[in-house]
């Protein structure tokens, strides 16, 4: 399975190859990595373990893409601290044993209190879709009873609940110095 496409550039133009937007056009041509954002299916029970191959730059996102193989090669988000050669996992089931490394991930349900993640399902199976930017995070506030529900705070300050089912993936993302710019 191909882990690039090419971008076709728009150069702000619009269907008809009338100038839209202003200011806009050229560049350096790119690649667009395809990124795995689910990290596990919905249908898959078994813990998943994968390799981290290479830690890449990524010229359409600001946080640094991890190569990882497992049953296949995939680019996730990098967490921050993560090297070359060290194995997460991630699963849908609860854990035997919680390893709280940056990398892995869990449901909601099952990471701790005051646990930084990123890459959060806001609906089941989805895949993530909040917390996806360099350097930032959320933090486990609450849990409900029984783990139906958790409240994160997100990098805004917002409280948000969602799911206990819902997977996000543990530690802060990478190239945090992205904000110095």
């Amino acid at each position: 399975q191909k882990l690039t496409v090419g971008l076709n550039k728009k150069g702000g133009r619009g269907r008809y190859g009338h100038k839209t937007v202003g200011r806009q056009g050229g560049g350096h041509k790119q690649k667009y990595r395809i990124v795995d954002f689910r990290r596990i299916g919905l249908q898959s029970g078994a813990e998943s373990r994968e390799k981290v191959l290479a830690i890449e730059y990524d010229p359409c996102r600001t946080a640094r893409l991890a190569l990882v193989a497992g049953s296949r090669r995939k680019y996730i988000l990098a967490p921050d601290g993560i090297k070359v050669g060290d194995v997460i996992t991630a699963t849908r089931i609860k854990p035997e044993k919680l390893a709280l490394q940056a990398g892995n991930a869990y449901r909601l349900r099952d990471i701790p209190l005051g646990q930084a993640v990123h890459n959060v399902e806001l609906r089941v199976g989805k895949g993530g879709q909040a917390v996806r930017s360099a350097g930032s995070f959320a933090v486990v506030q609450q849990k409900s009873d029984g783990g139906t529900g958790v409240v994160l705070k997100l990098p805004s300050g917002q409280l948000k609940t969602v799911k206990g089912d819902c997977v996000a993936t543990l530690g802060r993302l990478s190239n945090v110095e992205h904000r110095n710019r």
